[in-house]
């Protein structure tokens, strides 16, 4: 009798935390986790009361779309040291995103809501079953982000200093249960000696402004807009180049803002808009001098031909390569963002000479690898057809350098029906 009462104890015990991790779905609200309950997490259905996470695309490179099913935590770093964790599904099926944000300001989980800063690490890999759907940061990985698709399902680690402060949000769409594991020297302050309100003591804003001051960032503004100047809303927005001392804002869906702590510096911004082409722009930041960025985008037409040439295939086959998912992300997100559109996904091959039946039997093969992976996706079939060229329509009709050869095998896109 003893024996069984002292095994339902044990049980309890090793429950409680697990029963103490289902209530933390706002950021307001976060667990604050403590080194002593590193195991079993559970993420609970729902996203609490409010969305502080929302309005994003499918697949922009830091964010989840919006809270799905989300568990906040708190964490507080007592030693410095490197920040490393595993996320494991206790179902394989199961699938994990997080963020990871440094507390930087009063009121930090109403400024997330308001502002969608970008996090300091996330990684939004999609479930992989075979190796257990696990996820999160690992020494040997150099990427700080992963956006969703066939990307790193593990980000690398962060150098944390003592005293600093974080939060992890963790994201299932199902809601599910995990393990939580540290694998670093991490320590964190124990649950009784942290203050209710993280931060209230400090003045950020203060410490933020003097370094405006003497560093003189430069606020630099984004907008896009049509041929006659109307600001055109975005869907997606791919930005290369922002660093990690650099801080990103979004408004509102029709412009950007950011503040360029260092110059000189290179950024490329990739845009989706509906009824516009998905186009690429590049500015160079030379001073720290406030600039406001318009660039314009190209209304879509019938029988618009879209090249993708960033989808590659391997040698004389039809098989994706696997860098190339990136820039299929970019095609799925342009078809979501002009949903009634319907177009023919053309395969093209650098083959030499005559457009022989091989040439367009494997620009056919490599149009309907990209046709089949965007239904999995989930494009309606109704609104794709393939179609091989071989080599009849090369960019060069006689390449001289590897890069000429590599830009005439390529998926172009034809618009054949607007919304």
């Amino acid at each position: 009798m003893l024996r069984q009462f002292l095994s339902l104890i044990t049980f309890l015990f090793f429950l409680y935390p697990l029963v103490n991790y289902t209530q933390h779905s706002d950021c307001i609200d976060a667990l604050v986790y403590d080194s002593k309950r590193e195991g079993n997490i559970s993420v609970p259905t729902g996203f609490g009361k409010e969305k502080e996470i929302f309005g994003h695309d499918l697949y922009n490179d830091y964010f989840f779309t919006e809270e799905h099913n989300t568990l906040w935590i708190y964490l507080y770093f007592r030693d410095t040291t490197e920040f490393e964790f595993e996320l494991t599904p206790k179902n394989s099926e199961d699938d994990f995103d997080f963020m990871l944000y440094k507390i930087d300001r009063p009121n930090f989980c109403n400024f997330i809501k308001s502002n969608q800063p970008i996090p300091i690490r996330s990684n939004l890999a999609r479930k992989h079953p075979k190796t257990g759907s696990i996820t999160g940061m690992r020494a040997e990985n150099s990427n700080a982000y992963a956006k969703a698709g066939y990307q790193p399902y593990f980000s690398s680690t962060l150098k944390v200093n003592k005293g600093e402060e974080y939060y992890l949000i963790i994201d299932s769409p199902n809601g599910s249960n995990a393990y939580f594991n540290l694998f670093s020297k991490t320590e964190f302050i124990d649950t009784i000696l942290i203050p209710k309100n993280p931060k209230t003591n400090l003045e950020p804003e203060v410490k933020i402004a003097n370094e405006k001051e003497v560093n003189s960032p430069a606020k630099v503004t984004v907008q896009f807009s049509s041929s006659d100047s109307i600001h055109i809303p975005f869907k997606g927005l791919k930005i290369e180049g922002i660093r990690q001392e650099d801080s990103l804002v979004f408004f509102n869906k029709d412009s950007i803002e950011f503040i360029a702590n260092k110059v000189p510096q290179k950024y490329v911004f990739t845009i989706t808009a509906s009824g516009y082409e998905p186009q690429e722009f590049i500015y160079f930041i030379t001073n720290k001098k406030d600039t406001s960025l318009i660039f314009e985008l190209k209304k879509l037409k019938l029988g618009s031909v879209l090249n993708f040439k960033k989808i590659n295939f391997i040698s004389n086959k039809a098989t994706i390569l696997e860098e190339s998912y990136s820039e299929i992300a970019k095609l799925y997100s342009f078809l979501i963002a002009n949903n009634n559109m319907k177009v023919e996904i053309g395969g093209h091959v650098n083959g030499l000479g005559r457009n022989r039946v091989s040439y367009q039997k494997l620009s056919k093969k490599r149009a309907k690898s990209v046709y089949k992976e965007l239904i999995d996706m989930g494009v309606a079939k109704n609104r794709l057809t393939f179609k091989g060229h071989g080599n009849k329509l090369p960019i060069y009709k006689n390449p001289i350098s590897n890069e000429q050869s590599s830009a005439n095998r390529r998926v172009e896109i034809t618009i054949k029906e607007l919304n």
